[in-house]
């Protein structure tokens, strides 16, 4: 197992590079947020990564009431638009409303 020494200890290699090679939308929220803030990825990627998985496996599984793609797009759009002292701790995060709620708009 490759290993290399940094100052709080060790690091397996091998996790890094899986980290690295997983599609975004397998990524823990503490990553995704990681990624946005180094600039390793925009929120619109990300969004589109997400959209990808959703027409993949949503006609198994039929998990959400709506699905609004235009609308996400442009909210990750304007995200990505803010500037840094903006933007919240888990900007650009996905997260799912559960349908029991109200919600402006649709």
């Amino acid at each position: 197992m490759l290993r290399c020494v940094r100052r709080r200890g060790l690091v397996n290699w091998a996790d890094k590079v899986h980290v690295r090679t997983r599609p975004l939308h397998d990524r823990t929220a503490a990553e995704i947020r990681d990624l946005i803030r180094e600039g390793g990825v925009t929120v619109e990627q990300y969004a589109r990564d997400l959209i990808a998985r959703f027409d993949e496996r949503d006609g198994e599984i039929h998990a959400w009431a709506h699905f609004d793609r235009e609308g996400i797009l442009l909210e990750a759009k304007r995200l990505d638009g803010l500037p840094t002292k903006e933007r919240g701790p888990l900007h650009g995060v996905a997260v799912g409303i559960k349908d029991i709620f109200l919600t402006k708009g649709e």
